[in-house]
């Protein structure tokens, strides 16, 4: 065995070793490490529980990965709607439509009101819009 290997380099191979995870590789140095220091092999073997539950703290840290995951997808699909209405609201205004009485008028010329809420909404859609996509942006990690 390298002389280099300490019972640090060791323990911290334990939860591993212990959780059945390990290479084989590693799983002989750790056997190797305990046949020539028993008395560490003893302490590991009784604080194996103490280990393994920090290696259950994995799932936890999993458990936090799929929050975020649903909680992104959530806001991808909100920012999806946003930009929709966003889209609608903006464009809205340049539609036309027919009537008996007046023949084919754009809205923007016949209803100065409905544009005005029209592109009032669309100003806070695109607001926020803008500010989900800065939200979503990934961090520098």
């Amino acid at each position: 065995m390298n002389g280099n290997i300490t019972r640090d380099v060791v323990g911290d191979l334990l939860p591993a070793y212990f959780s059945c995870e390990a290479s084989a590789d590693t799983r002989a140095l750790v056997e190797e490490f305990f046949a020539q220091d028993p008395e560490f092999e003893r302490l590991a073997r009784t604080d194996v529980d103490r280990l393994l539950g920090d290696v259950g703290a994995s799932s936890d840290m999993e458990e936090i990965e799929m929050q975020a995951f649903r909680k992104t997808k959530k806001l991808l699909r909100l920012r999806s709607w946003i930009l929709g209405f966003a889209i609608y609201c903006t464009f809205a205004p340049m539609t036309f439509y027919s009537s008996e009485k007046t023949g084919t008028v754009f809205l923007f010329a016949d209803n100065p009101v409905a544009v005005a809420v029209l592109l009032g909404m669309a100003a806070v859609l695109w607001t926020g819009y803008a500010l989900l996509r800065l939200r979503l942006r990934p961090s520098a990690a």
